[in-house]
């Protein structure tokens, strides 16, 4: 991975999972499509990519009502996610 770059896209890892856990709530609030999106539907179905920053930058591709979504977030040195 080139410096600054994204990682390839992952299958789904316990430290995604973990992220994903921690933002569910903000997820669900992005779009009305998502309002009745299960977190265990999008623990097991997305795949991912990273970048090291002050921190780690996630990206989460996944599927819900036939519809591709991106999710980017900031996972802070403190454990705290924007």
């Amino acid at each position: 991975m080139a410096c600054g770059a994204f990682s390839k896209l992952k299958l789904p890892t316990n430290d995604s999972k973990s992220v994903i856990t921690n933002i569910f709530s903000d997820v669900k609030g992005l779009h009305e499509n998502l309002a009745d999106l299960e977190l265990n539907h999008v623990l097991e179905n997305h795949m991912f990519s990273t970048q090291v920053v002050a921190g780690l930058n996630y990206v989460f591709l996944f599927t819900h009502k036939n519809t591709d979504y991106k999710i980017t977030t900031w996972a802070k040195l403190d454990k705290t996610y924007q």
